[in-house]
């Protein structure tokens, strides 16, 4: 989603400019996130050694790539029920 959005940025052929704005609170992140890791994400080392914003986007990429894999496996998952559905109701001619 967020690379769509992105992609839309722009007017009438121009390429347009956007930011990824990614917060440490964001529900998503918690999930796929060590508490350790976040701990160091938070802390001003990063910035001070100059990597807070490879960090932020590393986590803003994985994050993204994470839910995009369980989106997929829930994908997947709805499929094979409907297989499932499709041969135990073979029996009456198929379904709808």
């Amino acid at each position: 989603m967020d690379r769509q959005l992105a992609g839309r940025a722009g007017r009438r052929g121009d390429p347009g400019r956007f930011e990824a704005i990614l917060s440490i609170e964001d529900p998503l992140v918690r999930e796929f996130f060590h508490p350790i890791l976040l701990r160091i994400a938070q802390s001003e080392v990063l910035d001070r050694l100059g990597l807070g914003s490879k960090v932020g986007r590393f986590l803003n990429s994985y994050a993204q790539a994470a839910v995009e894999r369980r989106h997929a496996s829930e994908r997947r998952a709805v499929l094979r029920e409907e297989e499932v559905r499709e041969k135990r109701f073979a029996f009456a001619g198929g379904t709808e």
